[in-house]
């Protein structure tokens, strides 16, 4: 009797050192945040509806389903807001994720940054959910945090003076690759870096600055456009963007 109520007693206990080791393990996220390769917009408002997770053998998972209203135009230089952030996650391979967006959609074509100029309403060229193909696994030790890049140049169409929406979002493989500057004697510029395979653009903003994200390694030519009119530009020859580091290409001057 005293042999089996110690073994009744040994399985009571780890038993509840399992539930309490449990109960206190962190709860795994799943994280969606969004950024900007700028285009040559002073705002581009979207409202975000919902974001979705797909995944793998199991179906669309909801991680958010907040509306926001968020000037993505604002989102450069490293600037970047958080789009989803759920817990709980069920562990697997995700797949894809997806932002949904309402129908309301506006962009301000002032490029100053001042706030003022002239509003657009964006007309939908596309559906308003947008599927971006992604690879990331949850396990019961990880969870997952992933970064979206919204191409503001690439997502907005202009014909005869009506603007359309037609997003164009990606995976930021590795966020911290790339290259940062700044560029004077310009008030609008769009930088393009290329090494013959790869090729990354985007806007200074109306500081100046501009940062890439992204990229893969290698060694660049940056040209940077600055009179569209004349098709101006300026270039550097030479830029080495190193794995896991965000190069410092200083100031640029236009002459």
């Amino acid at each position: 009797m005293l042999f089996a109520a110690v073994g009744l007693f040994a399985a009571f206990s780890m038993t509840s050192c399992s539930d309490d080791n449990n109960n206190n393990a962190e709860p795994k996220s799943f994280k969606v945040r969004m950024t900007d390769s700028p285009g040559n917009y002073a705002a581009l408002n979207m409202t975000i509806t919902g974001v979705d997770a797909y995944l793998d053998g199991q179906g669309w998972v909801n991680l958010s389903s907040q509306t926001q209203t968020v000037n993505v135009a604002s989102l450069t230089n490293g600037s970047e807001i958080t789009i989803a952030n759920a817990t709980n996650i069920q562990t697997g391979v995700y797949t894809h994720v997806r932002v949904k967006f309402s129908s309301t959609a506006s962009i301000n074509v002032n490029a100053t940054g001042s706030g003022s100029g002239f509003n657009f309403n964006l007309t939908w060229n596309v559906p308003q959910e947008i599927d971006i193909a992604i690879q990331q696994e949850v396990t019961a030790s990880t969870g997952a945090n992933i970064l979206l890049d919204f191409n503001v140049a690439q997502s907005i169409i202009e014909t005869g003076g009506n603007y359309f929406i037609q997003p164009v979002i990606t995976l930021v493989t590795n966020e911290n690759t790339g290259v940062k500057g700044h560029v004077s004697g310009a008030t609008t510029a769009a930088v393009v870096f290329s090494d013959g395979t790869h090729t990354y653009s985007g806007y200074i903003n109306a500081q100046g600055n501009f940062m890439i994200k992204g990229m893969a390694a290698g060694t660049y030519t940056c040209t940077v456009w600055y009179n569209s009119a004349t098709d101006e530009s300026h270039t550097v020859n030479n830029v080495v963007v190193t794995e896991g580091e965000i190069y410092s290409m200083g100031e640029i001057t236009i002459n």
